[in-house]
């Protein structure tokens, strides 16, 4: 019996170490504008229903992610104004704030933020690391505008975030999805495909 127990401990060490030398020889390409980001999963979710999502969790709607982190005052003082316009656009976009910060430091800031402001609206990824290898960038906030189709029509500064740059922004694709509708076609243009096995694998570990 220890032989058995033993014999399947180094089996599932040899899996193991299988999965983690697969993992290190695939690195991760960034996407960059005019790029089709895949329905990746978003993980370790806070300040929303769901701590697990896929990014087409959000429909016909345009996902702008927002990475900040709480030592950010420029990127704090942006949520009232992305509250406003998401508020304006409700049918049309939807924002989701991206940071490494750590749980518990972000239940903080959110219970200090709603008592001082209104409630903080949008859901948070948290101790990210993957979204920030598929978005490079140097300095926060920095916004990815993501098409429902998956297509990355802009990166900005906040700058740029307002009602009309982003109805600007989104003209295009809704255009695309009157004719495609209109065809009576299965919408390809219009959803976001799947992600690799790899992007997978590499998004979840």
């Amino acid at each position: 019996m220890q032989f058995i127990l033993k014999k399947l401990l180094c089996l599932m060490g040899g899996a193991m170490l299988v999965v983690v030398s697969y993992c290190q020889k695939i690195s991760i390409e960034p996407f960059y504008i005019g790029d089709r980001v895949p329905d990746i999963q978003l993980n370790n979710i806070v300040n929303y229903k769901d701590s697990i999502i896929n990014l087409s969790h959000f429909g016909d709607k345009m996902v702008i992610l927002d990475f900040w982190n709480i030592h950010c005052g420029s990127c704090i003082k942006m949520f009232a104004k992305e509250d406003s316009i998401q508020q304006l656009l409700k049918q049309d976009i939807q924002f989701l704030l991206v940071t490494t910060d750590k749980k518990e430091d972000v239940e903080k800031f959110i219970e200090k933020y709603n008592k001082i402001h209104a409630r903080l609206p949008f859901p948070i990824v948290i101790r990210d690391k993957s979204l920030r290898q598929l978005f490079r960038f140097k300095f926060v906030p920095h916004y990815v505008w993501i098409a429902p189709n998956g297509l990355i029509l802009a990166q900005t500064s906040d700058n740029l975030i307002n009602k009309e740059a982003i109805l600007k922004a989104l003209a295009p694709f809704r255009v695309l999805e009157k004719r495609l509708k209109g065809l009576k076609s299965t919408n390809y243009g219009l959803h976001m495909q799947p992600p690799s096995q790899e992007l997978s694998i590499l998004l979840n570990n």
